[in-house]
């Protein structure tokens, strides 16, 4: 989350019109870049709900932020009930965050983030589906990040086999170093 927040903030001081998506149901994307008093109505939530009788267009969930240039589609702690019936329409379900907002996205954003949850899910899934690039937050003294990146790479190499165009793996974007720390200077050099 604060690395996409980073990243989006300075590509929108750099007059780069920039879209977050907040694909976390921690939503701390949302909380991190709306105004304190701004009220959502539309939100990730309704684009993911594949039992809801009419899905908003990505348009309608679209919100300024506190940066110029910068928007969000934020996103609210109930949908991670989404979870369960998304993984029970899967491969299907793929494709849901792809559908809803990659052409919308790509036509009125010089660049898109998507901030996902630190585990692998559906959720994860579904962002890797709507994206052309990934980057890999990895915190520089956890063995527990090291095997994140593995599970990472091999989720790309998966979301290739069906994908229609090819996600590719940008960079690790390491975080959180301690240079007096052995284990993440070894981490640094790897």
């Amino acid at each position: 989350t604060t690395s996409v927040v980073n990243i989006a903030a300075a590509l929108a001081i750099r007059k780069k019109k920039v879209l977050i998506i907040d694909n976390d149901p921690q939503s701390d994307s949302t909380k991190a870049v709306l105004p304190r008093d701004s009220r959502i109505g539309f939100n990730l939530y309704h684009l993911l709900d594949l039992e809801a009788p009419a899905r908003p267009k990505a348009s309608e969930c679209v919100y300024s932020t506190i940066h110029d240039n910068l928007f969000i589609i934020p996103n609210i702690t109930e949908t991670s009930g989404l979870e369960i019936p998304l993984a029970k329409q899967h491969p299907e379900s793929n494709f849901v965050l792809r559908d809803a907002v990659r052409d919308f996205a790509i036509k009125h954003f010089d660049y898109t983030l998507i901030d996902c949850p630190p585990t692998l899910s559906i959720f994860v899934s579904n962002a890797m589906f709507a994206s052309d690039f990934v980057i890999i937050p990895m915190d520089a003294g956890s063995g527990n990040s090291m095997d994140g990146v593995s599970g990472v790479l091999k989720l790309i190499d998966s979301v290739n086999e069906d994908a229609e165009h090819k996600l590719r793996f940008l960079r690790i974007l390491i975080n959180k170093i301690d240079k007096r720390k052995s284990s993440h200077k070894g981490v640094i050099t790897i």
